[in-house]
């Protein structure tokens, strides 16, 4: 019983170990620190292939889960993008054991017994104005349109909320490459195709690295540019590979 008590409160305190213990989901370093990091404001520049969305998705889960009453919101620039990071959350939660029940749960929403609850939106939508977020994840940011992220600011400011933006690189414009590049007070993580374990084109674990410096940064839109171009060659890589 104490055993049981002590590993579930270090579940609530460390998303990491709630992944690994309640769905099986090792996380590996940058993944682990994105979801140990405790920022209010988090931004995720990576590649595809890494699970920045399955990143999101147990931050979600487990923010719902062992604080109440929290309200997570999904935004994508289009409700079919936002709906994967919820799948996400759904499949996660079906291999949980002792997993929360939920009361309501639909293709839009999900609300547990504790009163937590996580809903999608689409950045064409307007604002989420009347809302009282606890968390805002918002999934392929730099396709968001910038007065969908602009109307988010306010909600965060009343509620002190978290913000979450979860992406691959789109060109040097947008508020993604904004805050990316000049935001202050981010947390930033950053993984090429490069670093992605597993994957082909992935370096030592060493290489793998972390940005985490507030402020403004003049490496910062090089080191953009140089990650939209290395995504770029994996993708051309990948589609020349499925050719032979």
């Amino acid at each position: 019983m104490l055993k049981d008590m002590v590993n579930n409160l270090v579940m609530s305190l460390d998303p990491a170990e709630f992944a690994k213990v309640s769905l099986r989901f090792e996380a590996d370093e940058i993944q682990s620190r994105a979801l140990r990091s405790g920022s209010r404001k988090i931004i995720l520049n990576c590649c595809r292939q890494f699970g920045k969305t399955s990143v999101a998705s147990l931050l979600a889960l487990h923010l719902a889960w062992f604080v109440p009453k929290s309200l997570i919101i999904i935004i994508s620039y289009i409700k079919e993008q936002a709906q994967e990071a919820y799948r996400k959350i759904e499949t996660f939660q079906s291999i949980m054991e002792d997993r929360p029940p939920d009361i309501e749960h639909s293709k839009q929403s999900m609300a547990f017994a504790n009163r937590s609850r996580i809903l999608i939106l689409s950045g064409k939508e307007g604002s989420v104005r009347g809302y009282s977020p606890a968390l805002i994840i918002v999934d392929e940011a730099s396709r968001v349109p910038n007065e969908t992220y602009f109307s988010l600011r306010p909600a965060l400011a009343v509620s002190g909320g978290t913000l979450m933006l979860v992406s691959t690189p789109k060109g040097r414009r947008g508020f993604f490459y904004h805050e990316w590049k000049s935001g202050e007070e981010w947390e930033r993580y950053e993984v090429t195709a490069w670093n992605v374990p597993g994957s082909q084109m992935s370096g030592s674990k060493q290489n793998v690295r972390k940005l985490a410096r507030s402020g403004s940064d003049k490496s910062m839109s090089a080191s953009l540019l140089k990650l939209q171009i290395i995504c770029l060659i994996r993708s051309f890589s990948s589609y020349r590979s499925h050719r032979k």
